[in-house]
């Protein structure tokens, strides 16, 4: 079943330089340009971070017991901090195609910020596999016949027998 809540994405390097990288779905389709990113940040800053988040959103509009409006929509962002001589600059935007800007616009940002006392990004940690915020008992497969039947006007959907 297709996780409803989204896919996640994070991939930074440590203090020490090292990569760590935690991705619950279609990991191996964001690892290389994810990785490209930092290499290109290693380039003019300390140290950075990145993280990519992409889900799909499923709503029904319903009027007497009928779904009078239905809408999905899918979105994503990608965020990025960076961290030169202490100063930590940070830009994020959803389109991933133009992480190129978004890393020059982190790193102008971190020009203009006051001097911090930085002891490196912290250390890896382990990140559980399953989505941190995907309920399977508000999967939209499990629940449509119940929309569609008029019976989640009868009271909350996670009462219904599904």
């Amino acid at each position: 079943m297709q996780d409803i809540a989204g896919k996640a994405a994070r991939a930074c390097r440590s203090a020490t330089g090292r990569l760590t990288s935690s991705f619950s779905m279609r990991w191996w389709v964001a690892v290389e340009w994810i990785e490209e990113l930092i290499r290109e940040g290693q380039k003019v800053v300390d140290e950075i971070e990145a993280f990519y988040v992409e889900g799909t959103s499923v709503s029904a509009d319903l009027k007497q017991k009928k779904v009078n409006l239905a809408t999905t929509s899918m979105d994503c962002g990608l965020g990025i901090r960076t961290i030169h001589k202490g100063r930590i600059g940070s830009s994020s935007t959803n389109d991933p195609d133009k992480w190129r800007d978004c890393l020059a616009a982190a790193v102008a940002s971190g020009k203009f910020a006051t001097p911090q006392t930085w002891n490196g990004l912290p250390e890896p940690v382990p990140l559980p596999s399953s989505p941190l915020s995907f309920d399977p008992a508000w999967c939209v497969i499990r629940i449509l016949p119940a929309i569609l039947s008029g019976r989640c006007s009868k009271g909350p959907l996670n009462t219904l027998p599904i």
